[in-house]
């Protein structure tokens, strides 16, 4: 299964859809939206700041602008049975140093079950590629869990780059 057919999923602009929706012209899926409560966008941050970096590009040479990290995940999709602990890995290039770690997209996922518990959704501290996940016990088949690779480098104008990782429960 390919996850990036699956609208629901989120984008680096928020999502597409709600798990509630239907199929809806966009209009439609725009007061959908509208009519919901408002959430802060958790990539907003980081495209401002890609942006700030991409303008110096109009600008100055390659060599004196900042480029963004490039992850790549080692699986796109991952199945696993309730109770099953799985290894998650990503790797960042990048001439500039980094922090990586990978968060839970909560808002992305759909998890049926009540006993799981994040702490935020951050799953691993700054410069980790690997994360161990233990499917909660309470998960049901079609439940995912939506993991994101976050690497952001340093610099005066910092770029961010992502990877994702959906977990299906089988």
């Amino acid at each position: 299964m390919m996850h990036l057919r699956k609208y629901r999923y989120g984008t680096l602009l928020g999502r597409l859809s709600l798990d509630s929706m239907q199929a809806k012209d966009s209009s439609q899926m725009m007061q959908e939206f509208a009519s919901r409560k408002p959430r802060v966008n958790p990539f907003l941050k980081a495209y401002h700041e890609d942006f700030a970096a991409r303008a110096d590009w109009c600008v100055k040479g390659y060599e004196d602008c900042n480029h963004n990290p490039v992850v790549t995940v080692s699986a796109p999709d991952l199945y696993a049975k309730p109770g099953e602990t799985i290894t998650l890995r990503a790797s960042v290039k990048d001439v500039r140093p980094f922090t990586q770690r990978w968060w839970l997209y909560r808002e992305a996922s759909g998890y049926s079950g009540e006993t799981f518990d994040t702490a935020g959704g951050l799953f691993s501290e700054a410069h980790s590629g690997t994360l161990e996940f233990t499917i909660p016990e309470d998960a049901k088949p079609g439940d995912y869990f939506n993991f994101v690779h976050i690497a952001r480098n340093e610099h005066e104008n910092p770029m961010t780059g992502y990877g994702q990782t959906i977990v299906h429960v089988c």
